[in-house]
């Protein structure tokens, strides 16, 4: 995983409450339970993003990846937080 993955991945987990991280990562099913279980998800915020990053180098974690984790993050945000949502329109020439 390279320095532009991990930082992409370090600052969308920076984003996520220790609250919901397990639902979220959950939900991305990029680790596996197995890998999930081995995390201490009660120290302290940085040391569980280094133990994270750690376990998606070692599964080789791709921009993708962190970019879908990002959308998880945000499709769960939004939704629990009654964010406003956007539409996408497509424009039309004429």
């Amino acid at each position: 995983m390279d320095e532009t993955v991990s930082e992409f991945f370090r600052r969308t987990t920076l984003k996520i409450p220790v609250t919901e991280m397990m639902t979220i990562l959950k939900t991305w099913n990029f680790l596996s339970e197995n890998q999930l279980q081995t995390v201490n998800f009660w120290q302290k915020k940085e040391s569980l993003l280094q133990d994270l990053v750690l376990l998606c180098e070692e599964n080789r974690a791709s921009l993708n990846d962190a970019a879908l984790l990002d959308i998880i993050y945000t499709q769960f945000h939004c939704r629990y937080c009654r964010c406003t949502t956007f539409s996408i329109a497509h424009l039309h020439t004429q």
